[in-house]
């Protein structure tokens, strides 16, 4: 996707969740360069669609400023979702940018009491192509 390319925009700005498992295939560092190019706007809700995982290797990517502002802008289940995956220390670095309030609702969407659902349950989801039959997913 070429940032200057009207079509590439309107698709993103269109069809989010399309865009956003579209995005999930290609280089995290080309869907930084693309995040990091584009305006909150467009990205937030490709952004919320993708899968946390996939979105925070992007976020790693990224500028500090631009993912901290991400963060921010998208809803706090997300960005919580997101945080969790990322490295300690890219963790860090955002904190330093990211509101105080910000940043207590993301901790308490990751605050999961000992041996509690959320404190046991894998966070990472795989996809699977969907092509796949189920005998081939098992």
């Amino acid at each position: 996707m070429k940032v200057d390319n009207p079509v590439s925009g309107e698709f993103l700005s269109r069809y989010p969740v399309d865009a956003a498992r579209v995005l999930e295939h290609l280089s995290p560092d080309d869907v930084a360069a693309l995040f990091s190019a584009l305006t909150s706007v467009t990205i937030v809700p490709v952004l919320v669609a993708m899968l946390p995982n996939v979105a925070a290797v992007c976020l790693e990517k990224m500028e500090v400023l631009p993912a901290a502002k991400l963060l921010i802008e998208i809803p706090v289940s997300h960005s919580a979702l997101i945080y969790r995956q990322l490295s300690s220390a890219k963790q860090e670095e955002l904190s330093e940018f990211l509101p105080d309030k910000v940043k207590s609702q993301i901790h308490r969407f990751l605050d999961y009491a000992p041996l509690s659902a959320g404190d046991l349950m894998e966070h990472t989801v795989t996809m699977l192509p969907g092509e796949l039959t189920v005998a081939d997913a098992i």
